[in-house]
């Protein structure tokens, strides 16, 4: 677990326990890629049939693991640039830009939580289905709604803990 959320806070070992959960299912979207992909060439080459709606399939897997990834990457401060910058400040203006910084990522993929969450509804009113397999196009924008959302929460919850620990409890 990454510092930042593990420790005694039931709050910060859920949302550890979520984000753990959410890298293994973007390691499965991954692997069912690389595994459709293979097979689609192979049948291909050999018996001139590919799997109909693999290209489908893997376009949503892709859209999947790397929402399913994003908790894990914000977990582990693996944005590059926001570390590239930060690491050139000292002190408290750099603890300003990175509380300014998870402010912004908890506002950008709290909205972007909200509205895939809104397009999910709409899609499940409008019964829209992929073109070629004719899966429901909701339950796609439904896990990436929920992966942002988690993003979303673990964003918060490293926003919260530097003022837990100069005052507040946070649990």
């Amino acid at each position: 677990m990454a510092p930042d959320l593990e420790g005694r806070s039931r709050w910060g070992r859920a949302l550890a326990r979520l984000s753990d959960a959410w890298l293994a299912f973007a390691k499965a979207c991954i692997a069912g890629m690389a595994v459709l992909v293979t097979l689609d060439v192979i049948l291909r080459l050999v018996a001139r049939a590919p799997i109909q709606g693999a290209y489908e399939v893997v376009g949503l897997l892709g859209a999947l693991a790397l929402c399913g990834a994003l908790p894990h990457a914000q977990r582990s401060h693996a944005f590059i640039v926001v570390e590239t910058v930060t690491e050139a400040l000292k002190g408290r203006a750099r603890a300003l830009l990175q509380r300014a910084m998870l402010a912004l990522e908890t506002l950008f993929f709290g909205l972007l939580s909200l509205q895939f969450l809104a397009a999910t509804q709409a899609m499940r009113v409008s019964r829209q289905v992929t073109d070629i397999l004719h899966l429901p196009v909701w339950l796609a924008y439904a896990a990436i709604g929920a992966g942002f959302l988690s993003v979303t929460l673990v964003c918060a919850w490293q926003l919260v803990q530097p003022l837990a620990r100069e005052g507040g409890d946070v649990r």
